[in-house]
């Protein structure tokens, strides 16, 4: 059943008849159109890319759009924007209010929506990949007509996260992202926040890392890439579980063939990661 995310009022808007702000902001599924309410359009706009956030890779694509787009205190309060896979979004109603709950359920995504002056609640589900493009277009026709650099960065990050998840088209090109987020203070020292991206068409890691480390590993993979001996030494014990599942992958293959690394995550867990020299195009 098709679906979208539509502003009721967007060609006399277009046209200098109404005030951008004087939108109704509505959701259509299969025939049935359901109005949310008036709305702030770009208050609509930006809850529509943190559901495109979410739809992608739940509470953490969330968190990775705060933190890549500056809104660091989600590490502090994460579950004041998103808790136990769910989220909540008013997508920018103001008359009248309405909240619009979204869960993942496997390949869909289940919306609840409810108003502030009625006790029935509205819900659906939708393919998450029918969602994503929908809402993208949507956001895309808004900052067609009413460009925003916030906005249009917060796009560009939904995009890419969609195509690492699988969700959208992707190219198969290997690519390193690394971005700098700002710097914690602990005590009289300073840290760079980092947010790195790892993907070969489909996400083979991101998160927060560690810079040095994270540099360390892309100079071994960089090493073993070009066939050059790593010499070090590394004291694995406190990580044999985890080495020994992952030389389950191996199967009857060479482990030398393998890189092993943590992409500078630096804690037990997260995943480790496996890369074979045959694979790799640099």
């Amino acid at each position: 059943m098709s679906f979208s995310i539509f502003f009721l009022g967007w060609e006399e808007v277009l046209q200098g008849e109404v005030s951008v702000d004087d939108l109704t902001v509505a959701l259509k599924h299969g025939e049935k159109v359901i109005p949310l309410g008036l709305c702030f359009a770009r208050d609509a706009v930006r809850d529509a890319i943190d559901a495109i956030a979410f739809a992608a890779s739940s509470c953490e694509g969330v968190k990775e759009l705060y933190l890549r787009s500056g809104r660091c205190d989600v590490l502090l309060f994460p579950g004041r924007y998103c808790a136990d896979n769910n989220i909540v979004l008013g997508f920018g109603t103001y008359e009248t209010t309405s909240h619009v709950y979204f869960k993942i359920r496997g390949d869909f995504l289940r919306l609840e929506i409810c108003w502030e002056d009625r006790k029935d609640v509205e819900a659906m589900e939708v393919l998450r990949v029918d969602f994503i493009r929908s809402a993208l277009n949507f956001v895309r026709s808004f900052l067609e007509a009413f460009p925003d650099e916030g906005l249009m960065r917060k796009l560009e990050i939904v995009g890419e996260m969609a195509r690492r998840k699988g969700l959208l088209p992707a190219g198969g090109k290997f690519e390193i992202k690394v971005e700098w987020l700002g710097e914690v203070k602990c005590g009289k020292e300073k840290f760079p926040m980092v947010y790195a991206v790892v993907s070969h068409g489909r996400e083979i890691f991101s998160g927060l890392v560690e810079p040095v480390a994270f540099a360390g590993d892309l100079i071994d993979l960089l090493k073993f890439a070009k066939g050059m001996e790593l010499r070090c030494e590394v004291d694995m014990t406190p990580y044999s579980d985890i080495v020994e599942r992952a030389m389950l992958l191996f199967a009857d293959e060479k482990v030398s063939d393998y890189l092993m690394l943590w992409f500078g995550a630096g804690g037990r867990e997260q995943c480790l990661y496996s890369m074979k020299v045959t694979s790799l195009l640099l």
